[in-house]
């Protein structure tokens, strides 16, 4: 089966990372898949609201960076290089925001995705193994909760 994908440092898989990190058992991937799916629904509903209620400024880039990186909560391989678009959906949640406190979560993001944070850690495994990707792809996510939720309160 795929249990292999479970344990490579490279997987940035939600539900992997946290196995990773927190030492559980393989038994905890359909509980974590689950509970990663879960929390999904609270930014789509966000991203569906904010579409149907209050029209932006270029709203499909800002829809669309929502669903790149909503990607490792669905798809359980997540390799590094799924995380491509982490530095372009970074810069688009810094543009859409206008509220310097939660532009930090993108900037702390940047640094997470760039090859200096890379190079603190010495080796692509011990990166990866930590799901620095992973973190970074979150920071992001949580940056666009944070947005939507304040564009509806408006």
């Amino acid at each position: 089966a795929m249990d292999w994908v479970i344990s490579d440092v490279n997987s940035q898989y939600f539900a992997h990372v946290l196995i990773r990190l927190a030492g559980l058992s393989l038994d905890f991937r359909g509980i974590l898949s689950f509970a990663g799916i879960l929390f999904c629904i609270w930014p789509l509903v966000l991203t569906y609201k904010i579409s149907s209620e209050s029209p932006c400024a270029f709203p499909d880039l800002l829809h669309f960076s929502v669903l790149f990186v909503l990607l490792p909560f669905f798809i359980n391989t997540s390799w590094p290089h799924y995380f491509i678009c982490l530095p372009f959906v970074a810069v688009v949640a810094v543009i859409f925001d206008h509220n310097p406190d939660r532009k930090l979560l993108s900037y702390l993001a940047l640094f997470l995705q760039s090859m200096a944070c890379f190079a603190l850690f010495g080796n692509a495994t011990t990166y990866s193994g930590l799901g620095m990707l992973f973190w970074s792809n979150f920071l992001i996510l949580l940056h666009y909760i944070f947005l939507l939720s304040s564009k509806l309160q408006k």
